[in-house]
Parts: C-alpha cells; structure tokens; sequence
C-alpha cells in the first residue's frame, strides 16, 4: 500500500506486473520508463512479494532485476539462491536499491547506504561478490562494455598524413603553457634522435604537425618552459588528433609526491588517466606496470594523491613514481570490480622525466 500510495512507484509497479518472467529486456525498460521512483519504497515492495508470494507471482530469483538483460540472465544462472536471499530481506533489498543511485566509485554515497542499513551488508556483499566472479562479463557498465564487444574499426580515411594539433595546459589549472619545444619521434627512437617534426606552443599552448604518413605509432617529447620534462604516449593513431595535455613544473612535481614518496636521482615517473568508451575520464580503474620494480602506485582522490586509494576518481588520473627509466615497460589498466581490461600500451620514461600515458577503448 505505501508503494500503492506513491504515483512513482505505483506506476512502476504496474510496469513490472505487466512482464512476463522470461521477458528479461520488459524488467529493464520500466527501470528506464520510471527513473524517479524511490527505489527503496520499490525494493520493499519487491522483497514483500519475493519472500511471500514467488509462486503466485512468478517471481525468479527473488525477483533480481539490474539494468541489463545480460547481467539478469546471468544472475538468475549464477548467483540465484544469492540474489533471493537479498531481495527477500527487506534492508538487503533496500541497501541494494540505495547504492544503485550511488555511482560504482563513490565511497562516501555507497557508505552513507551501509550505514543506514549496517544488519543487511554481509547478504548485498555475498550476492555482490558472487555477480562479480560469475558474471563480471555480462554485467559490466555500459560506459566500458566496448572493452569485451569493440566496434570495428573506421574505413581509412585515404590520408596519407596524420594532422596532430596539441594544446599543452597547466596541471594545477588549465592554463595554456606557450614556449615548450615539441617533437614528435619514432616509436623506436627511444633518444628521438630523428624526429618526424618538431615545434613550439605559441601564446595559447598550441602546436600542430603533420605527420608524413597514415598511421602513427610514436611518442611525443616535451622540453623547456620551466616544465618537467616530459613524454607522452597515446599508442597507436589512425585519424588526426586533437588532445590537450597537461604539464607540471617541479614545484607541481614535488607536491604531487609529497605523501607518496620522495623521488630517487636516476628514476622517472608515470602519469596515467584511462577514457572510458564515451571518451571521457574513467573512474573505478586501477593501473599497473610490469616491471613496476621499485615504482611506488598513487591515485588521485579529491584532488590529492593518495597511496590508499585502490583505483581512480572522476579524474581517471593515477600514476608510479621512481620508475626504472630508459625500460620498456608495459602499463596495464583494470576495471575494478569486474577484472575487464583495456589494451596494454607499452611506453618508457628517462631520469627525471615524466611520462604521461593515455590508455584508451579499442580502436572505434
């Protein structure tokens, strides 16, 4: 009846009473028909009919419904007796429909729902762990399902160049930084000995090449105006680029290892954001390097580098310092919870230099 009595709810209700048991996809569609329901006013109605009428109702499962028919389907195989000892505990219900309106890497939001319902974590955190090893697969974001179903590629464009304009920006605030010397090298020329082109941002952080050929798969090198001296890598590149970068200079450098660790004479140092596959900065991902040797792993969380943070904020930035230089050395990034990865990109820093790696989606 409180459901009855909240038009949100009430008209998801009759949504959901109007879907057939094996109609998957029908369960979906009324989540996104009815975004404004309380979900948990919904989930105790759910859980009502989950713990008291299944049969009558032909519920399955405990009645689990998440946002794609691929992770239902999976969930009912897998992680059954799971899923309806959550839905038919009314706080576990309730915590589950709590967190599905926090984003995946919001701790203090996902915490915030623990608390209010503390008796019902250790059921959601069973189901929860038992969707992440059977069916990491099927119940990945969408914003990162191009990682296990990449489209294919573009057709060439029949270019014979590749048009690289680069806009290099202030870490700290996005300030356009002129007057840094900017080539680009061959992937094998580790000492860019024989650039393919070379440069200097004007007033607006601005440089543009034209690479003589239709794929590129080098580096780019930055020196002088008071910045660290850097590198970056964005991997192999089929169609004329446009990215803006940030640079630091070694105050920046300094606080960014502050709390981490002191960096060592000899070593260099990984910077790392991961785009998602709607091209914007991923959060919830995790980086590693092999060999990482003696390198020390931060994440950037609210604004600072931390070593407890496990993976990246909105910001998608995180990073190693004291990095064994002049080594090729193979970043991997990880989707966490669900163990899905983005391609490898291999890339090197040199002593006192910084490294700036771009892992992105499969090619689009």
């Amino acid at each position: 009846m409180a459901c009855q009595d909240d038009a949100p709810c009430r008209l998801f209700g009759y949504c959901l009473a109007r879907c057939a048991p094996d109609d998957l996809a029908c369960g979906v569609r009324c989540r996104s028909e009815h975004p404004k329901v309380d979900g948990v006013l919904a989930s105790a109605a759910t859980s009502c009919i989950a713990k008291s009428c299944e049969r009558a109702c032909e519920s399955v499962c405990g009645g689990y419904v998440s946002k794609s028919p691929t992770c239902t389907a999976c969930a009912r195989k897998s992680c059954c007796a799971e899923s309806t000892a959550c839905s038919t505990d009314k706080d576990c219900a309730a915590l589950m429909a709590c967190e599905r309106a926090c984003s995946a890497v919001d701790g203090s939001c996902l915490g915030a729902c623990e608390r209010r319902y503390p008796l019902a974590v250790t059921a959601a955190r069973t189901f929860g762990a038992c969707l992440d090893k059977g069916c990491s697969k099927d119940c990945l974001p969408a914003d990162f399902r191009c990682l296990q179903d990449p489209l294919p590629d573009l057709p060439p464009t029949g270019q014979t160049f590749v048009d690289v304009g680069i806009r290099a920006i202030a870490f700290i605030d996005g300030t356009p930084w002129a007057g840094i010397d900017v080539r680009a090298c061959r992937e094998r020329d580790q000492a860019c000995a024989s650039p393919w082109a070379s440069g200097k941002t004007d007033a607006q952080g601005y440089v543009k090449f034209r690479i003589p050929e239709p794929t590129y798969n080098g580096y780019f090198e930055f020196q002088g105006a008071g910045i660290v001296p850097s590198l970056y890598f964005w991997g192999e590149v089929r169609r004329d680029l446009a990215p803006w970068i940030n640079v630091i200079n070694q105050d920046v450098l300094d606080l960014l290892t502050l709390n981490i660790t002191p960096p060592k004479p000899g070593f260099g140092h990984f910077i790392i954001t991961a785009l998602n596959c709607r091209g914007i900065t991923a959060p919830g991902v995790s980086y590693e390097l092999s060999p990482r040797n003696e390198a020390v792993g931060a994440y950037l969380s609210m604004g600072l580098p931390s070593k407890d943070a496990p993976y990246t904020d909105g910001s998608g930035f995180g990073g190693f310092i004291n990095v064994t230089a002049n080594t090729g050395i193979k970043v991997s990034a990880t989707v966490q919870p669900f163990g899905t990865q983005y391609p490898g990109i291999t890339a090197f820093t040199r002593p006192g230099w910084v490294a700036y790696v771009q892992v992105l989606p499969p090619v689009r």
